[in-house]
């Protein structure tokens, strides 16, 4: 199942964990991506609290964390190489993933009309 947030990130849920990335419209909005800054594995996160930050040409943008969790890995690839967000941003693009500690905020998401 396939959640979004108002800032245009996504949110793919499988059991008990929560994929991470920005969408397109996202990507739209940000230009060209030049440096991502990832949490660490491990790291206890609460929903709103800034997730991770992007670094667009013209701007840089701390993206808040959709639902409430642990971060239980990132994508080194994307961390090594942030253009892939400019191309896949919700394939390869995908920024991290978290162990989900509350399943009812998954409520406040929206589906993706």
């Amino acid at each position: 199942m396939k959640k979004y947030t108002d800032t245009n990130e996504y949110i793919l849920i499988e059991g008990n964990v929560g994929i991470v990335g920005i969408t397109k419209q996202k990507l739209d909005e940000l230009g060209d991506i030049v440096h991502v800054d990832l949490p660490s594995p491990g790291k206890e996160i609460k929903k709103g609290d800034t997730l991770f930050s992007i670094e667009a040409i013209k701007t840089e943008n701390d993206i808040p964390s959709p639902l409430s969790g642990k971060v239980i890995a990132v994508n080194e690839e994307v961390e090594n190489n942030p253009e892939i967000l400019n191309t896949d941003p919700e394939g390869k693009g995908w920024l991290c993933k978290i162990e989900l500690s509350n399943s009812r905020e998954i409520e406040e998401l929206k589906d993706e009309e």
